[in-house]
């Protein structure tokens, strides 16, 4: 599923929230944790697609199958200027000599040290003071073991 074919959600219930970005197009754990934890940290959310989106989080979304990341340098951002990343990660290799992404990105954390020295690489710059680590390992703060439905 590309990005273009995930349902826009322009409406109205999307005002003044965050507009996040998560692969919907199969049911993954870590995509669905997402929404856990923003929930948790108290965050006004909506679920958009990557055009229409200002915040990417978990999972490995940094990726040219996933239109992240472009091989040339895009004239202009669509939607929003700005994309923030809280976490992510690359989901590929890299497969071309250029990479950039497709928005202005605000990167306050990442995965881990590849995917910081990747975007130090393509952003032409360090990345100093940005966590690194998996939003994942929040999950338990997010969701206690009494909100876990059980099936015998």
């Amino acid at each position: 599923m590309s990005l273009n074919e995930i349902e826009s959600n322009t409406d109205k219930s999307c005002y003044n929230k965050i507009k996040l970005y998560y692969f919907s197009g199969r049911r993954n754990l870590g995509d669905e944790l997402n929404k856990d934890i923003l929930r948790y940290i108290g965050a006004d959310y909506c679920c958009t697609s990557f055009c229409e989106a200002n915040l990417i989080a978990m999972e490995s979304l940094l990726s040219s199958s996933l239109g992240t990341i472009i091989d040339i340098n895009p004239a202009s951002c669509p939607y929003y200027d700005c994309i923030d990343i809280w976490g992510t990660g690359f989901i590929q290799e890299k497969n071309c000599e250029n990479e950039f992404f497709t928005k202005n990105v605000k990167i306050h954390a990442l995965r881990g040290k590849l995917s910081k020295a990747r975007c130090e690489d393509i952003l032409g710059h360090k990345l100093d003071g940005i966590a690194l680590g998996d939003p994942a390992l929040l999950t338990s703060r997010a969701i206690t073991v009494d909100d876990v439905e059980t099936k015998i």
